[in-house]
């Protein structure tokens, strides 16, 4: 087999592996979505399916978010490879992965937000995971709750609602908004970027950092947001991520209870 073969066959594996990413993307969101309808339905409920039927979901999607990181290693070892042995990346020459599979080029869907003005209960929602930060000994008040994750160092952040907004607002101010959409990115679809980046975006240098600040939350836990302890100063991360056909920064802060304390997008340094 030639050098040709081997790439086309390295092309077409990594073109399936990126249908598998789309996938377990596609399977996030259909699970916040079910879960999150069932919620709705059962608000008040005492019986024991309501809590069960929620800590599934949230195992379920912990192990999609594993099985996506994975995936996109081995990507990443297959374009290392065919740099290897033909000099080139796998989408580089002139096509793309996506096109040789003829794969569709609409963007993977992001997990659904919560809609404005739901009535839907974080308690019901994210019942485990408000448990279990009450139980580490952490207040939240899950009247204020927006959104919900556990980052990849197994610690759970959230966003809340701003002193005085309702549940209906996203969280961010109007600067941090305006911020938001000058760098493209609608008011509605702040709180998907932000999170699709905590779920499963890549951490890059931040410029602005200072360093020792960054040695507080750096590489240790698949450098996650995670302050010295003790110190309770906020940690500062900047991840970069696909989102909606577009390589795009975010600067997240979280403050050492877990809240995210803001977020910003980051222009990407100019090319060498």
């Amino acid at each position: 087999m030639g050098v040709a073969d081997v790439v086309e066959q390295l092309r077409r594996a990594h073109a399936r592996l990126t249908e598998a990413l789309q996938a377990t993307t596609e399977a996030d969101a259909a699970i916040v979505a079910g879960a999150t309808l069932f919620g709705s339905a059962t608000i008040g409920s005492t019986q024991p399916q309501v809590e069960q039927v929620a800590q599934h979901a949230d195992a379920a999607r912990d192990d999609l978010r594993a099985a996506h990181l994975l995936l996109d290693q081995v990507r990443e070892l297959i374009d290392g490879y065919c740099q290897a042995v033909a000099g080139h990346g796998i989408g580089e020459a002139g096509v793309s992965s996506a096109a040789v599979a003829g794969l569709s080029t609409e963007p993977a869907p992001s997990p659904p937000a919560v809609p404005a003005g739901t009535t839907i209960d974080p308690e019901t929602r994210y019942p485990g995971w408000i448990a279990e930060v009450r139980r580490n000994g952490t207040p939240i008040d899950p009247e204020r709750v927006l959104r919900m994750t556990r980052l990849r160092n197994g610690r759970i952040v959230w966003l809340r609602t701003r002193d005085g907004e309702s549940r209906s607002g996203n969280g961010f101010d109007a600067d941090q908004i305006r911020e938001f959409e000058q760098a493209g990115v609608g008011a509605d679809r702040i709180v998907d970027l932000v999170f699709r980046a905590l779920d499963v975006g890549d951490t890059v240098a931040d410029p602005d950092a200072d360093r020792s600040d960054v040695d507080g939350f750096g590489a240790a836990g698949f450098g996650m947001v995670a302050p010295r302890p003790g110190d309770g100063a906020p940690g500062r991360l900047v991840l970069e991520v696909d989102f909606e056909q577009t390589r795009r920064r975010v600067a997240v802060t979280v403050d050492s209870d877990g809240a995210i304390r803001d977020a910003h997008p980051v222009r990407p340094p100019p090319a060498a």
